[in-house]
């Protein structure tokens, strides 16, 4: 018996599906991660002929992370949130290789529990 090539979802949210090619769509945006999802955020690529980079941005959506995340053709990726976070906000573009195209903010967005989000040094109301 043949091994499948899907990926197999990981227990959570439903996936974040990645297409388009040169012209990267995402469903669903946003996605939320809740309790009940275990932490787990799964991106998975329709597309069997495009590798897509995830750029991650923080701090209300103006800090960039300084590393992506490839989401291999046809292949996924799970993040899981750090458990000490219940509540925040980060904002993602989708990329694709060697094509330069880096806006100037994530495009999506990744709701953790109710999205409020937590400055260093301070409690939520």
């Amino acid at each position: 018996m043949a091994k499948s090539k899907k990926p197999v979802a990981t227990p959570g949210p439903p996936p974040v599906y990645v297409s388009g090619g040169a012209s990267p769509t995402v469903t669903p945006d946003p996605v939320q991660i809740t309790g009940a999802s275990n932490g787990l955020c799964q991106f998975v690529n329709n597309d069997p002929n495009t590798n897509y980079l995830i750029e991650l941005w923080i701090d209300s959506n103006s800090t960039r992370i300084p590393i992506c995340i490839l989401l291999p053709k046809g292949g996924s990726m799970t993040f899981i949130t750090d458990p000490k976070v219940p509540n925040a906000t980060l904002n993602y573009n989708v990329l694709v290789p060697n094509q330069g195209n880096s806006p100037s903010n994530g495009g999506h967005g990744i709701i953790i529990g109710s999205g409020v989000q937590i400055r260093r040094g301070k409690k939520a109301a």
